[in-house]
């Protein structure tokens, strides 16, 4: 495991924006609904995907 500082984490109900070291993930959580993407969950990947 590589030892990085994380520059910046955002958690919403159903997208999780993390940033460290120039690298963003992007993650779905909708375990409940295996991770269907519905409306809200389409403009919150968007803007992760716009801010990424």
């Amino acid at each position: 495991m590589s030892d990085t500082t994380t520059d910046y984490v955002e958690e919403t109900d159903i997208v999780t924006y993390e940033s460290a070291d120039g690298i963003a993930w992007i993650s779905m959580n909708r375990p409940k609904y295996n991770n269907a993407q519905n409306g809200r969950m389409t403009y919150e990947l968007d803007a992760a995907f716009m801010r990424a």
